[in-house]
């Protein structure tokens, strides 16, 4: 799958009860304006979907500035939920899948659960 997703041509969504659908890049309208449920957002799920709205695909580290130096992490978690927030790496549904056994697991393992490139 990580394969799959790096090669660009198709990224994931998610859709209602956990499900995921897939979608070719080359039929994203980038000149139309994402579809954000705005009043749906909490005030932290809102700080993150704009910043993406203005920056386009960014980094989570990259994020940290949003929210005063907080991690975006559980927004991004959340927003990833609600199908606002999607990606060509297999990476954040990963940590999708795992997020309440990370929740629940030290603050060591936590941290390191945020590195993408690292290995659990």
């Amino acid at each position: 799958m990580d394969s799959f997703l790096a090669a660009g041509e198709y990224f994931w969504q998610a859709e209602e009860k956990g499900k995921l659908s897939f979608h070719a890049a080359e039929r994203i309208d980038w000149d139309n304006e994402p579809e954000v449920p705005w009043e749906l957002l909490s005030d932290r799920e809102r700080l993150v979907a704009e910043a993406l709205s203005k920056r386009g695909a960014s980094f989570m580290q990259s994020l940290n500035n949003v929210l005063s130096g907080e991690s975006p992490h559980e927004t991004i978690l959340s927003l990833i939920e609600k199908g606002i927030v999607c990606a060509d790496s297999f990476v954040p549904v990963r940590q999708w899948i795992n997020h309440e056994k990370v929740k629940k697991a030290p603050i060591r393992q936590r941290v390191l659960s945020d590195c993408p490139g690292r290995r659990h």
